[in-house]
């Protein structure tokens, strides 16, 4: 990631209505003093000093005055009797080095602020965020007067900051605050402020080769080969083993069965029943693919302990899975409906059962590097914020009888991939 120099990026604090020196009356006393040092302790001269008025989580700091230390790390500052002492603090900068003391003056007329390396925070928002109008949103701590600044179309927002532990404030367009608590020890790109999906707008046909995602146009990737082509699953889960022979073909439909297994099959001799399952090639960082089912079986209750868990992941296990079962379609109670892999934050959407039809389910996910929906035919599922951006998501399907001894099938009959041109 480039490095922003600090002169530039205070450069464009002007740019974002942050002036760098803004001096206001009534200034009589010097009753303020700030010492600049180093990470050994040891005092910084001609370090540029801003004396900062706290404007809370919503807005960078107020710039009051600024002044640069002398050749024992000192700079005094003269205050107006009607500024609030319990919100000044200070910001300084030196060659490459930023250092910030949010509230330094809250219960002292004295403040030391401590220069670190200076280390790159970004939100990049992917091609469905920026498509449909929004901008990055600005960055900044709380109590410091340093902000943000755009690049990329709107698109990239940068802010500088020292090592350190810091809470960093998100302020979207319309307002909206969203804090992150971060350990800066290296350039990070945090997750853009996404509302959580509540619509319900209907999922579309699989037929459609576009259609509209938060009014952005998605259209269909032929490139996408067939489920029996994607990378087959080989690893031992829980009391069944993925076996590759599990996953067939067929010219109109990809076959997925569980059953018990045969004589030396697999490689764990310990495991009896097999399963199938499928991890589809990278998928693009923002889009929406259907997968449309069919059970092979004529008798439904032969099915009744098969489950599907669908799961779009990334190498780093960022994603999001589900569980559905045949013989209700409901979803499994253990993956609490659409549940981050990460186990922290579960859907915001919970329909107690699957509405769509028995015969030939479609199931849609819709993401992006921040949330993931899930639809059926007759609407939203659920949707889970993700804890960080996905970074090249692939989609895992699997199959698998609960009840060791039992046979299930199902259809793969049709996927298909949108993404944003």
């Amino acid at each position: 990631m480039k490095r922003l120099p600090v002169s530039g990026m205070l450069a464009f604090g002007i740019l974002l209505g942050c002036s760098l020196e803004r001096y206001e009356g009534g200034f009589e006393t010097s009753d303020l003093q700030a010492m600049v040092v180093r990470p050994d302790g040891t005092p910084v001269a001609a370090a540029r000093v801003w004396l900062v008025s706290s404007q809370g989580d919503s807005a960078p700091a107020k710039a009051l005055d600024s002044a640069h230390t002398d050749s024992v790390g000192l700079a005094r500052f003269t205050i107006a009797a009607n500024i609030d002492r319990s919100l000044l603090g200070l910001d300084a900068s030196h060659d490459d080095s930023l250092g910030i003391a949010p509230l330094g003056f809250a219960r002292s007329n004295t403040a030391t602020v401590r220069l670190g390396e200076t280390k790159i925070v970004q939100v990049v928002l992917d091609s469905l965020e920026s498509g449909n109008g929004r901008s990055a949103p600005t960055l900044h701590i709380p109590g410091s007067h340093f902000a943000s600044s755009r690049s990329g179309n709107g698109r990239i927002a940068t802010l500088s900051v020292p090592v350190g532990t810091w809470r960093i404030s998100k302020v979207d367009s319309a307002g909206r605050v969203e804090l992150d608590t971060l350990v800066v020890s290296k350039d990070t790109t945090l997750p853009y402020i996404a509302p959580l999906r509540t619509d319900t707008q209907i999922a579309p046909d699989i037929a459609l080769d576009s259609f509209l995602v938060d009014g952005v146009a998605v259209f269909s990737d032929t490139a996408l080969p067939p489920p029996w082509q994607w990378q087959k699953l080989t690893r031992t889960e829980l009391s069944y083993e993925f076996l590759p022979s599990l996953v067939t073909e067929d010219t109109t439909y990809s076959g997925f069965t569980s059953r018990p297994k045969v004589g030396a099959e697999g490689l764990d001799s310990s495991v009896q029943q097999g399963a199938a399952g499928v991890i589809s090639d990278l998928l693009p960082d923002s889009g929406a693919i259907a997968i449309q089912f069919r059970f092979s079986t004529e008798k439904p209750d032969m099915d009744t302990s098969m489950v599907r868990k669908l799961s779009i992941v990334d190498g780093s296990n960022t994603g999001a899975t589900a569980k559905l079962d045949y013989a209700t379609c409901n979803f499994s109670a253990s993956a609490n409906l659409l549940r981050n892999k990460d186990g922290t934050l579960s859907s915001s959407a919970a329909p107690a059962t699957y509405p769509g039809a028995l015969a030939s389910p479609t199931i849609y996910f819709v993401w992006n590097s921040h949330w993931l929906s899930m639809y059926s035919q007759e609407g939203l599922l659920g949707t889970v914020k993700l804890s960080k951006p996905l970074s090249g998501p692939r989609l895992e399907f699997a199959v698998y009888d609960e009840i060791p001894g039992h046979t299930s099938k199902i259809q793969i009959v049709k996927t298909k991939l949108y993404r944003p041109k």
